[in-house]
């Protein structure tokens, strides 16, 4: 190969990364939202982020409410929710939930970094499981 055609493969090598890059940087996470809601099979969830910005490396306090079709709370639940940036690998942090009034749990937990969040929250309730992903954004 000569040198020319070296310099040019090159060229398209860093062309083709670049595209990628910006493609891969354009697609992402769903945008951040204050609020989630999911309805489904007679369970209505909402997932609340804190009225406040998030900061990181401070304590967050998310709400999530749970009821039933009724609109009755749905106490005792099996909730776990892990939180993690979808672009980077920079771990998994879980959550501690607590029942705080019948139907009503807090969700809290310390995000080292800024930049945009998922929670995945994962729940067992009697036999019906389901998992509702919430976007946010530290700060």
């Amino acid at each position: 190969m000569t040198k020319t055609v070296k310099t040019t493969v090159a060229g398209l090598l860093i062309l083709a990364a670049i595209a990628l890059g910006a493609l891969y940087i354009s697609q992402g996470s769903a945008e951040a939202s204050p609020v989630t809601r999911f309805e489904r099979d007679g369970i209505r969830v909402e997932i609340r982020s804190p009225d406040r910005p998030i900061a990181a490396l401070r304590e967050s306090r998310f709400t999530i409410t749970l009821q039933d079709a009724n609109g009755q709370p749905i106490r005792r639940a099996d909730l776990k929710m892990v939180m993690f940036m979808p672009k980077m690998y920079c771990g998994d942090f879980v959550a501690k939930i607590d029942e705080v009034a019948p139907g009503v749990y807090d969700a809290v937990g310390v995000l080292p970094m800024r930049g945009n969040w998922k929670a995945e929250l994962k729940m067992k309730i009697g036999a019906q499981a389901a998992t509702v992903a919430h976007y946010f954004k530290t700060v």
